[in-house]
């Protein structure tokens, strides 16, 4: 099932976003499967050593920002680093309803890779 789907349904470059972008096609799917692992590599770095992560992030990004402000970002209870699609359904369906999408997806599996179809999404 071909579902187009609004990039405005993250608000950043989620892992399972780029399937969607220009130039993705058969010949480059089979190296998402790297991308997915490190992505979540990553996700796990971030969830094992908060504080180094947010370290990193502001030696890479430079942005004007202190370790512990992004610590404190990480930690909020609201923002949860996983693999896991969460209340997509939601999301989308607020996105339908206001017309930024012309088709909702039946399910949230509509709008990624398979392999995270096993994982508790919503």
């Amino acid at each position: 099932m071909s579902i187009e789907i609004d990039s405005r349904v993250s608000v950043s470059l989620h892992p399972f976003n780029v399937e969607k972008l220009d130039g993705v096609d058969e010949e480059t799917l089979p190296v998402l499967g790297h991308v997915l692992a490190a992505f979540n590599e990553a996700i796990q770095d971030i969830n094992k050593d908060k504080r180094g992560a947010a370290e990193i992030y502001v030696r890479i990004t430079k942005e004007k920002i202190t370790p512990d402000e992004v610590l404190e970002l990480i930690n909020d209870p609201d923002i949860e680093f996983t693999m896991t699609p969460q209340n997509m359904m939601k999301i989308v369906g607020f996105m339908a309803e206001v017309g930024h999408i012309k088709v909702k997806p039946g399910s949230w599996k509509d709008m990624f890779f398979p392999e995270v179809h096993n994982l508790p999404g919503s």
